[in-house]
This record gives C-alpha cells, structure tokens and sequence, in this order.
C-alpha cells in the first residue's frame, strides 16, 4: 500500500471505531461461526494421566465457570469411622493440583476381596489376588466451596456405545488381579498390576451386536476428559456478574435526541444491514427512555473469540485467556409503530478542545464463559503515531466495554491517535438517539476536514440511507 493511501487509511481505522460499534447494531460485528466447544482436559497424577503408578500429584481442568462455585479439592478415603482427608488442594483458574498423602495406614484400607468391583456376580473361581493379603481403598476427589462438599470430580469418557472411567486407589502392596468370565451377552475381565502407593486404573465397557464386554486394567483409554458432578448452589451455566462488569439489563433514562414515534425498543443480533432475525429481547420506549432485560444466548448464535478479535482488532497483537470462548455483540435498535427502524440508541460522551478530542462509547457483548483479552498496537507513519491497548476481563454473560478514542493535532500537523478499550467504566455516558450515521464524533468538524473527507472511504455512511430506501 502506498504510503499516502497508508495514512489515510489508519486515520480511517481509528475514526471508523465508532461507525463499526454502530454498525453492531445495523451490521452486527461478524458473520456466524459455530464452533464445537469441550471440557478441558486434564490428566491423572502429575497433570499427565499416566497409567499405573501416581507421582503423589493428581490435576485436571474443568473449565473458568466453576471458578466462582469451588474453592478447594479433596481427596477423600471413605472407611468404617467416616472420611478421611488424603490430599488437598486449591482450585483456582478452572482447574487443580492435589498433592497426595505418600502413605495410607492400613486402618483406612481393606482386603481387596471385599470390594465388589473385582468379581462379577460372585463368581471367585475365576478370580485371583496375588498377594492375597494385599489391602487397598479407592479414592474421591471431591469439590468444596467454604469446606462445604458441592461435588464429585470425574475422569471418564462416553459415547453412544462405550464408556471409561479412571479409578483411583491405594494399595499397601504391589499386586496383580485377574479375573476372566465371558457368556452369550456379556464378557468381564481384570488384568491389573497395582505398584504400592497410589494407581490410576481404567473402566472400559463396550456395546457390540447386543453384547457389553467390560474390562478393568491399567491400559488408558482415549479421549479422557475431567468433569464436575456439581450439586451445590447456584447454576454454573447460568449467566453470572461474575468479577468483571457482567449485567442482566441494560437500563437507559433521559435518552436525548429522541422522539414520538419511537414505540419499541429491540436488542438485536445480526449479520448484515436490513435483516434483523435475530432479536434477543425487546421493550417499549416510555418517558424517553427504556429497559431491555438480557437472556442467555444460544451457543449456535455465538462466534469464536478469535475470529471477532481479528475482525475487530485488525493489524493489533491480541491473546485470548481461554479460546473456547465464545461470544457475540448486541445492537439497541428503535423501531416506530408500523415496526420500522427509526434509528440506533447509543451511550456515549466527547469532549473536545482547540487540539482535538476524545470520544468514548459503550458496546455490549454476551460471552459463554470466563475470558479475558488484552491486547496492543503502535504504528507510526512519518509523524503522526497510532497506538492501541486493549483489557477486556469478561464474565460469563453480558459485559460492557468502553472505547476510548483520543485524537490530537499538533501545530505541525501531526496527529496521535490513541484507543483504549477496557471494561472500567469512566463515567459521564449518556445515552442517546442518533438516526444518522453521516454524523462524526466531532461537533466541530471544520476544525479536522481531513476526519471528514475519510468518510467518503467507508461504506458503513451509506448503509442507513440504503436502509431508508428498501423502507
């Protein structure tokens, strides 16, 4: 790209910042992706799932929604007297480390012929236990919030014909079980070497032309994953305030540049000008002013975080904390009684001086989980200097951001663009009607022509009027 066109057209992506966010309600920020999302995984000892023998270490991840409803893992030895306490550990991000108990006393621990898991049916002539003196227990890990118990850890895997799942346990002695018995519908066998101390050991049952065959060995099965059975309070699905700035409303008072024939006020998802399918909440406009109660939005709704940040970040470094996340932005549109659009409500505030201005608005957007992004950028061409920071922590639900946007001018000419988008509010926002997307942020606009000739660059100022035309 040439230089001069170069120029023009980062003064163009600056100013342009505000026509996109307005856009996100005539255009909505990005076309539909759907993306197929799983729990995080994780491993047995150590973080890496290994088979057999454990490192005294057991992690895994389930995933950020958790992180407001647990707060400590346990691990947990049931015996005759009550539980017994193996190992803890802090829950934090998502998932866990939990560093195990190196010894277990045998006061917790039982011969292994008692547990019912390593026969079928009672069928001991099949079964062996080498040594058979040999003593073990199984293990739970087990979810707390506040020491309250809110849940079961599982380490397993399923589909419509199969199913796996870890089992962890300690033995007092290395020892071998085996075990075979098979009929017309049903085969189970055990192939296990426990080493002393703690073993991760597998489950695997498998349907196949009407017959269940289940085995019991030290072979780790594919596609393990960790998940929570969570029975405390709260809905960790539900959308959530969480520590960012989530929301369930958005409520909006004093509305200046408004009008009678505004009747309806809409929330609105949408991927190109003049269809809006995709309405997610709607109430009437009185007293010159409105509130829009805020719904969960569906997953197939949703987009992946990095394409709407490569969109919307363009030319800047961005990272993703968790990029399973998935989210999309909300446009507040007004309507009249005859279900027409009359424009666009925006919160904002500018200010502005003999050098230049700053103009700062508010978007709105749903995210399905936990997830921060931040980001940077700075360019300089010739003089004028363009740079960027971006620090978005979101929780799961709807969020605010704050686009700041400074421009300046120096007597030489120079300009400097700055742009900070963050979930901190800076206050003084007010909300208004705007019906024309020819304005620009400056009331003054003599004063930078340049800003003005840019808009004849963009075809975000010729999207309205083709709106009011197809009317």
């Amino acid at each position: 790209m040439r230089p001069i066109l170069k120029y023009f057209y980062q003064l163009f992506k600056f100013y342009i910042m505000k026509l996109i966010f307005k856009s996100v309600v005539l255009a909505c920020f990005l076309t539909g992706l759907i993306l197929i999302t799983s729990c995080n995984n994780g491993g047995g000892g150590g973080g890496g799932g290994p088979q057999g023998l454990i490192d005294g270490k057991i992690s895994g991840n389930v995933g950020n929604k958790y992180n407001d409803f647990v707060d400590e893992v346990r691990a947990i030895i049931s015996y005759h007297d009550g539980d017994f306490i193996a190992g803890d550990g802090d829950f934090k991000n998502g998932g866990f480390t939990v560093d195990l108990n190196k010894t277990i006393k045998d006061q917790y621990l039982y011969p292994i012929d008692e547990f019912d898991i390593f026969y079928d049916d009672g069928r001991w002539d099949e079964y062996s236990i080498e040594p058979s003196s040999a003593k073990m227990n199984f293990m739970d890990l087990r979810a707390y919030k506040d020491n309250e118990d809110v849940g079961l850890f599982l380490y397993s895997a399923s589909s419509s014909t199969s199913k796996a799942d870890a089992i962890h346990v300690y033995v007092n002695v290395v020892v071998v079980i085996k075990m075979s018995y098979s009929d017309n519908d049903e085969s189970y066998e055990i192939d296990l070497t426990l080493e002393e101390g703690w073993n991760e050991i597998y489950s695997a049952t498998l349907e196949k032309n009407g017959v269940e065959t289940t085995s019991l060995s030290n072979k780790k099965p594919a596609g393990l994953t960790w998940s929570l059975e969570y029975t405390g309070d709260g809905d960790p699905d539900a959308p959530t305030t969480g520590s960012a700035n989530g929301i369930t409303k958005i409520t909006a008072t004093n509305v200046e540049g408004g009008n009678s024939y505004i009747k309806e006020v809409k929330g609105v998802l949408s991927d190109d000008l003049v269809s809006y399918q995709d309405v997610v909440t709607s109430t009437n406009y009185v007293n010159n002013g409105f509130t829009l109660e805020l719904p969960p939005i569906e997953s197939y709704k949703l987009i992946s975080m990095d394409d709407f940040f490569k969109d919307l970040w363009d030319g800047g470094n961005f990272k993703v904390s968790d990029n399973s996340a998935k989210i999309r932005g909300l446009g507040i549109v007004a309507y009249n009684s005859n279900g027409g659009i009359e424009g666009i409500f925006l919160q904002e505030k500018e200010t502005s001086s003999n050098t230049g201005f700053t103009y700062v608005f508010a978007v709105h957007v749903y995210v399905d989980k936990s997830v921060t992004v931040t980001g940077s950028y700075s360019e300089t061409y010739g003089g004028d200097k363009f740079s960027g920071t971006m620090n978005l922590p979101h929780a799961k639900g709807w969020n605010v951001w704050y686009n700041t946007i400074s421009f300046s001018q120096a007597s030489n000419g120079n300009v400097t663009i700055t742009q900070t988008l963050t979930t901190t509010n800076p206050g003084g926002l007010k909300w208004y009607f705007e019906d024309d997307l020819y304005k620009s942020p400056l009331k003054s606009t003599e004063k930078f022509e340049l800003i003005e000739k840019l808009k004849s660059y963009s075809p975000l100022f010729t999207r309205l009027q083709n709106l009011k035309e197809k009317e």
